[in-house]
């Protein structure tokens, strides 16, 4: 059984990473901008052509397009992929599953989008993920292992939760992890809402 596919028809253009504080701050990124007509309703959508990787893509942005949901296979059809950026999107969820495949994931900025919910260890597998924005979403529950990883929590420098429901507040340099598990029991448990 075939899964469904969805063309990107990308416009790839280089661009400077302006976020501050990562490892690729000030540095040009081949970046994949797929066109204005993209619209992803569903969930479970592989990229189409997925055979044909492009090692060349080092980022993915979508800005103020209905995109609900990330493709499946956006990591192994684009394997350098450092930044994923989707901006006022619609995204209504993030799992491992969409994920998966994203191991260069230094940047993952899903600002201003409906987001829900945070699955348990949702990063794990991602060791060089350095920035986390999740602001601007309608988060109602995270579950207080999210943010747990292979590698030592630490590592992710900046981590964005302001203007959400449960929480609304930037972690930089996060060596609290344990405080930001406390905070999360006490305000984003299912308990909770």
């Amino acid at each position: 059984v075939s899964s469904e596919t969805i063309d990107l028809n990308c416009e790839n253009s280089y661009k400077i990473v302006s976020t501050l504080n990562t490892s690729i701050s000030g540095i040009s990124k081949k970046i994949c901008e797929p066109s204005m007509q993209l619209k992803i309703y569903r969930p479970n959508l592989e990229i189409s052509n997925s055979n044909e990787v492009d090692e060349s893509i080092e980022g993915f942005k979508v800005q103020h397009k209905t995109v609900e949901y990330l493709p499946l296979n956006l990591g192994e059809k684009y394997p350098k992929i450092e930044l994923v950026v989707m901006y006022k999107t619609g995204l209504k969820e993030i799992n491992k599953k969409e994920l998966r495949g994203l191991k260069n994931l230094i940047i993952l900025s899903l600002k201003g989008n409906d987001i829900e919910e945070l699955e348990s260890n949702l990063f794990e597998s991602k060791p060089k993920l350095e920035l986390i924005d999740l602001s601007g979403n309608k988060i109602k529950f995270i579950h207080p292992k999210a943010f747990h990883r292979d590698v030592s929590p630490e590592d992710i420098n900046i981590l964005y939760l302001k203007d959400n429901y449960c929480i609304s507040q930037n972690y930089y340099n996060i060596q609290v992890i344990n405080e930001l598990e406390k905070h999360l029991i006490e305000n984003c448990s299912k308990l909770t809402y």
